[in-house]
């Protein structure tokens, strides 16, 4: 939705420019709805990087150092979690927003060292 109060539309590199070895013919051939969800892909990933501020959010998940069994109840693993991400039940709740939540979950530093 925010597009639309842009003062113009976005500038997003064409997709053809991922696929600057393959012949303009096969790009042609390629399926309209293939293409389409390479845009969508392209943008989500724009998205992303303005999101993170530029910085690579793949460094920082938590999947590098947690798992966990699927068997496991999931209150014990969102106890997990919260303990790794250093919040406190006690802390989300007494955020008032989802603006303020949004903030502070993005804020959460879990790079372990």
């Amino acid at each position: 939705m925010a597009i639309f109060f842009f003062p113009g539309p976005p500038e997003i590199a064409s997709i053809k420019h991922s696929f600057r070895t393959l012949p303009d013919v096969e790009f042609q051939a390629m399926p309209r709805s293939v293409r389409m969800l390479l845009r969508r892909a392209k943008v989500m990933q724009m998205n992303l990087i303005e999101l993170n501020e530029g910085v690579n959010p793949s460094q920082n998940f938590i999947i590098k150092d947690i798992s966990f069994d699927p068997n496991h109840p999931v209150t014990d693993v969102a106890k997990e979690i919260r303990s790794y991400l250093s919040v406190p039940l006690r802390e989300q709740v007494s955020w008032n927003d989802r603006s303020e939540e949004f903030k502070k979950w993005r804020n959460v530093r879990y790079i372990r060292a």
